[in-house]
């Protein structure tokens, strides 16, 4: 069942936090959860970009931080800028993570808190230290070769540039610390499928009656990690860092 119990306040019955390093193939378990538990999704993502929109409480540091050049022509944050200024500077790179952070968790503390789906799925690839707000924390789990392989096809990444990302992700010693349950993604995503309906079954999550037929059961997890959006997360790098132990058994 699950790890830990929420606020009896909240009015969903399951948070689940979904993390895991770029390349990982995060969005195509997002995609089963859905499709299987009818899951009801909430990027950490999302919720940083309206606090970068135009007049967002983040818009006004950022600009305070790396000036008007990151501004677009209609004066909205152009996101491509700022990640290129921040990772070349990693000292500004932490003042804006030591001040956006706590902004993003509290956004997203906020939507758990009003939302009244059965089953909540938060994504991201930069968890904060603090679990309590998830019933259960699941780290999608691949290979470094893999995840290399994917970001390579999927979105044309050099292999700098991928090792530059990969360096200020969280180490795997780390997710695995942080995680309830590891999803192993190296394979097809029927594998990936039983992956998270055992995980799920440990859980006490139940499959939803109706599942949608699509076809794409054969796929490898390569093959299917070509339909992630390609988003950028420059401004996301700098992590807890955690120290390591087992893998928890899924």
């Amino acid at each position: 069942m699950c790890v830990r119990a929420h606020p009896g306040s909240w009015h969903t019955d399951m948070v689940l936090l979904l993390c895991g390093g770029v390349g990982s193939g995060k969005s195509v378990a997002l995609q089963i959860l859905q499709r299987r538990y009818g899951a009801e999704l909430l990027g950490m993502d999302e919720a940083a970009h309206e606090l970068y929109r135009r007049g967002g409480k983040a818009c006004s540091f950022v600009l305070s931080l790396l000036g008007s050049a990151v501004l677009s022509e209609d004066g909205s944050l152009n996101r491509k800028k700022m990640a290129e200024l921040l990772y070349a500077d990693p000292a500004r790179m932490e003042r804006l993570n030591r001040v956006i952070h706590p902004m993003v968790y509290a956004e997203v503390a906020k939507r758990i808190r009003r939302n009244r789906a059965p089953l909540l799925v938060v994504e991201t690839a930069l968890p904060s230290g603090d679990k309590s707000l998830y019933n259960e924390v699941w780290y999608v789990h691949s290979s470094i070769a893999v995840r290399e392989e994917r970001l390579r096809k999927s979105r044309g990444y050099s292999t700098e540039r991928i090792h530059e990302i990969m360096g200020r992700q969280m180490t795997e010693e780390a997710f695995f610390a942080y995680a309830d349950r590891v999803i192993e993604n190296d394979g097809t995503e029927a594998e990936l499928i039983r992956e998270i309906d055992r995980a799920a079954k440990a859980a006490g999550l139940s499959r939803r009656e109706a599942e949608e037929k699509t076809g794409t059961e054969g796929k490898t997890g390569t093959e299917e990690f070509g339909t992630e959006a390609h988003r950028i997360k420059g401004v996301w790098e700098d992590m807890n860092k955690t120290k390591p132990k087992e893998r928890s058994a899924t």
